[in-house]
Order: C-alpha cells, then sequence, then structure tokens
C-alpha cells in the first residue's frame, strides 16, 4: 500500500476516494457518507497510536502500524468487507491485526461496549473474522476463521 499517497500519522477514509482504494491490481471498496463523516468498507491509515482509547482512534492499527514497519496500511470497518482484484491473483497470506479502538473497546469496554468476558471473565465472547474466496464473482463454500478475540475458554488464563 506504499504506492497510496498518505500523509504521516494521518488517514484516508473515503471522503476523496471516489468509492475506492486501489493499490497496484488490489481494489479495496469504500463508501463514505459526507452528512455525518462515516465511512465503512476500507480506509487507509498511516497512524501509529497504540495505546489510545475511543472511536476516535479507530484509524490506528493495535500493532503500531503496518507489518514490517510498513509506513501505510488498511483498516476495515463493517460486517462485511470485501477486497477486490482487478486480476488473477496467488494470494501467499497477509497480516491482520485489531485497530487501537477495538483492542481497547473489547479489554476495558467504553460507551458501546461491555467488556469481554464481561464483569466475572466467564462471558463467552468472541471477534471472529472469516474469510471468503471469491472466483469470478462466486464465493468459495471453504473459508478460513480467524479470532481477533477470544474468550470462551473455560481457563479464563487463555482468552486473549
Amino acid at each position: 500500500l506504499e504506492d497510496i499517497n498518505i500523509p504521516r500519522d494521518s488517514f484516508l477514509n473515503g471522503r476523496d476516494a471516489n468509492g475506492r482504494f486501489q493499490s497496484a491490481n488490489a481494489v479495496f471498496p469504500n463508501d463514505y457518507n459526507a452528512m455525518f463523516d462515516a465511512w465503512s468498507g476500507w480506509a487507509m491509515s498511516s497512524k501509529k497510536d497504540s495505546v489510545t482509547a475511543g472511536f476516535r482512534n479507530q484509524y490506528s492499527a493495535r500493532a503500531g502500524g503496518g507489518f514490517d514497519n510498513s509506513s501505510n496500511y488498511a483498516v476495515a470497518f463493517g460486517v462485511e468487507n470485501t477486497l477486490r482484484f482487478s486480476g488473477r491473483v496467488r494470494l501467499g497470506g497477509f497480516y491482520i491485526t485489531n485497530n487501537t479502538y477495538a483492542y481497547y473497546s473489547m479489554r476495558n469496554g467504553d460507551q458501546f461496549s461491555k467488556r469481554f468476558g464481561g464483569e466475572t471473565g466467564n462471558d463467552p465472547d468472541f471477534l471472529r473474522l472469516t474469510i471468503y474466496k471469491y472466483l469470478n464473482g462466486v464465493r468459495s463454500a471453504d473459508s478460513v476463521v480467524f479470532y481477533l478475540a477470544d474468550y470462551r475458554f473455560t481457563n479464563r488464563a487463555q482468552d486473549y
């Protein structure tokens, strides 16, 4: 994503992106609502703040930046986000982390959500990512499931 021009320690949430961001042959759909200054889909970020809680820090990765000291990275928001490629690719992998806002919201609770695990730590909360492959617009039945947070363990020491 280094080919996307993002000022240092800032973000692009779609206000000027015409409904998408593109890096090489990867297309990141975006929906921006000017009336509410709200977005969904994908945003691009160069923010490094991994310690400030709250929704105003929704564009920062909890890891403190992109993989391998990359300046830029993508942030997703919404129930179902799609990353499209303009041609066939062999995707060898990718790296994913919670954003700083989600991390602290799950860890501590906030005005929008209770703390994961609840007051006793026994609530079976989780944040699950399911990844599907599409080919020619058809979704495969196969999927990869990855838990970004998981508090379903009987032994609370295993919760993350």
